[in-house]
């Protein structure tokens, strides 16, 4: 399936990242659409995107649309716009069943998708088309879906650099991420919540750094993502706090044996999921 507009709602850090990795793919026309119009000027001046009369043009006319919006958003977004029958829309969310229950349009063809990338800034001026080289790039389609469709994503996700495509449902990619992605935001901002911080600098090699690397967050939407998950993430936090007094009972206990042993087991299960 060839495709001949892409048209990019949202362009943020991972929206404009998007329009720049796809440049030249299918030798497609790109429009984008944002709410803060010199984002959208700026695009147009750096020749990424072409000029399109109005927004709604931008969605009839796509045979692709990336909604590149904050949780929240996205749902309403797509079950109260119009866009060219059939055509296919995807989304970027770290958060996938409750995105997914909600999208009702029936014009659509809905596929979740969840590109494994970022960083730390955000917005248009931070996007990098290299973000996704060597990314996995996950999709929740069903057995709805057209299978042109998801080969088309396959093709873009290949195009834009992505190592793998994963597939998986809304259910396991939740589970998942609550443990890959939101619970390390968690313990990130936990180990910040300590005034030790304020004068841990010159203490540090390099642990503390890199275990609160991703404290720096856009605390809007991740508290949207942690809310869209709080029944998974929740879970997780529930294992990470038992391993943590796992170790404080053998601390408190003065088991040392049984803290080396412990140490060593997890430490040899860390080395199987570097290999």
């Amino acid at each position: 399936m060839k495709c001949n507009v892409i048209t990019i709602v949202g362009l943020g850090l991972i929206g404009g990242s998007l329009l720049k990795a796809l440049q030249g793919f299918d030798e497609a026309i790109f429009y984008g659409v944002d709410a803060k119009e010199e984002v959208v000027a700026k695009a147009k001046e750096q020749g990424l995107i072409q000029y399109c009369e109005s927004n709604e043009k931008a969605l009839m006319d796509a045979d692709v649309v990336y909604v590149c919006l904050p949780p929240d958003a996205v749902p309403d977004f797509i079950n109260n716009h119009q866009f060219k029958k059939g055509s296919l829309v995807t989304d970027v969310c770290g958060v996938k069943q409750t995105i997914c229950d909600r999208i009702t349009n029936p014009d659509v063809d809905f596929i979740g998708g969840h590109p494994m990338a970022g960083k730390e800034a955000s917005g248009f001026d931070a996007s990098d088309g290299e973000l996704f080289k060597n990314a996995s790039y996950l999709l929740t389609p069903t057995e709805h879906n057209q299978p042109e469709h998801i080969e088309l994503l396959k093709r873009i996700i290949e195009y834009i650099g992505c190592r793998e495509t994963v597939i998986t449902n809304p259910k396991e990619h939740d589970e998942m991420i609550a443990y890959t992605s939101q619970l390390m935001h968690v313990v990130a901002i936990a180990l910040c919540d300590n005034r030790q911080l304020d004068k841990a600098k010159s203490f540090s090699a390099g642990s503390l750094r890199d275990c609160t690397r991703v404290a720096k967050l856009d605390s809007k939407l991740w508290t949207q993502l942690f809310m869209h998950n709080k029944k998974e993430l929740s879970n997780c936090i529930d294992v990470f706090e038992e391993s943590m007094n796992k170790i404080k009972r053998f601390l408190q206990s003065e088991d040392a044996e049984g803290l080396q042993k412990y140490l060593e087991e997890i430490s040899h299960r860390k080395q199987k999921f570097l290999a």
